[in-house]
């Protein structure tokens, strides 16, 4: 599994962790929204932006937007 998947698992447990809260709080856990916000950090040559060791949502316009196409 490479960092930017890794990132995403982490993200899908802190979901399920927040709903599991809200259903030990006798909530529905589907009237909670969750909203994520980001600020991609884009550079303008894909020889600096490593393919293989990139944070999540950095790199090229090219290369964050085929991982979340």
């Amino acid at each position: 599994m490479d960092y930017v998947e890794r990132s995403l698992q982490l993200l899908a447990n802190d979901i399920k962790l927040l709903k599991d809260k809200a259903k030990a709080a006798s909530k529905d856990p589907n009237q909670f929204k969750i909203i994520l916000g980001s600020s991609p950090t884009t550079v303008s040559d894909s020889h600096i932006a490593n393919k293989n060791h990139r944070f999540p949502l950095t790199g090229t316009i090219e290369q964050i937007g085929k991982i979340y196409s």
